[in-house]
């Protein structure tokens, strides 16, 4: 064990000393500005068509995609070449002694000499007594040096099974006010210092900037108005199967079950909502109408009176006695 971990100090250490010969210029993080511009444009067309439902959920999604977008901004401007102090000189003996360390103060500790690949894992995490379970922490060298937090018995926040932790969403840690200590410690190969400071970002809430908070961590989205609610204040739309809360939500008087706005009709005569499957038409106007409100001819009443005047009229001309 011991010798594989020198091993994978020697191929660090030798990493750092490429990147301080030869600094390179990250890629442009293009895929998520193309997102951003992709739900952006679906927006437009939502607010020019009227579709209120439909842009709501693509606010919460834009949200989340600019955040995203940030974040790699941020990690790209801290390394350009020019914005970057020198990377100090790093010992493999310096690398070695944090790994050792590492090994002894996280719960699980794995490195991978072939896919450049170090990772530990925290013990299980509990935030305001919702479990998220443990979470591997995985650094990656090579060209550059990226990490991802990942979640290893996922309990995601209900309304979207994305975010395993208030601020991780897509295995992307939203650093907050330690990303310039996780950039120093990265460039000066603190690698000890990187994981503690990861962890115990884990362990903290900020109810100001979370993807999902606590308090909702087991809500539900309402499609239709678009709020979070808790999971027994909601329902399941019969038909389309989405969640609307409490407020939202049209009980069908035909069959007692619950459906969303999109789902219901509204009667002609009565303007009681009623599912696709209970509402009647009218024969004759092809008008919505309720099985209380249609009548035995299976007209609304306005075509039922008309109906019934004919009838009356052609009664009427049957009844007079012809003309000598």
């Amino acid at each position: 064990m011991k010798q594989q971990l020198l091993k994978v100090a020697l191929a660090l250490a030798e990493n750092y000393q490429n990147k301080t010969a030869q600094p390179e210029i990250l890629d442009f993080p293009q895929e998520y500005w193309t997102q951003c511009e992709v739900i952006q444009r679906k927006l437009r067309i939502c607010y020019i068509k009227g579709w209120t439902l439909a842009a709501i959920a693509l606010q919460q999604q834009y949200t989340s995609a600019t955040q995203s977008l940030i974040r790699r901004l941020n990690h790209h401007q801290d390394n350009l070449p020019w914005n970057s102090p020198s990377v100090l000189s790093t010992s493999a003996r310096e690398i070695y002694t944090d790994l050792d360390s590492l090994e002894e103060e996280f719960f699980e500790f794995e490195f991978d000499l072939r896919n450049s690949t170090l990772s530990v894992t925290t013990e299980p995490i509990t935030l305001e007594s919702i479990e998220l379970g443990e979470f591997l922490i995985e650094l990656t060298w090579g060209n550059e040096l990226t990490y991802q937090v990942i979640a290893q018995q996922p309990n995601p926040a209900r309304s979207d099974d994305s975010v395993t932790h208030p601020h991780l969403q897509n295995e992307d840690l939203c650093e907050g006010d330690g990303r310039h200590l996780i950039k120093q410690a990265l460039e000066q190969g603190r690698l000890f210092d990187f994981f503690q400071i990861v962890s115990n970002i884990l362990l903290t809430y900020n109810s100001s900037s979370p993807y999902v908070s606590l308090d909702e961590w087991h809500g539900v989205i309402c499609s239709d108005c678009g709020t979070t609610n808790c999971a027994d204040e909601n329902h399941d739309c019969a038909k389309c199967s989405t969640t609307i809360c409490a407020h939202c939500y049209y009980g069908c008087p035909g069959c007692d079950h619950s459906y969303c706005n999109s789902c219901v009709v509204e009667c002609k005569t009565c303007d009681q909502m009623y599912c696709a499957y209970c509402i009647r038409q009218c024969e004759n106007c092809l008008t919505n109408i309720c099985p209380s409100c249609i009548y035995e001819t299976e007209r609304c009443h306005d075509c039922h009176e008309t109906l019934e005047e004919e009838k009356s009229e052609e009664q009427k001309t049957t009844e007079e006695p012809a003309k000598v």
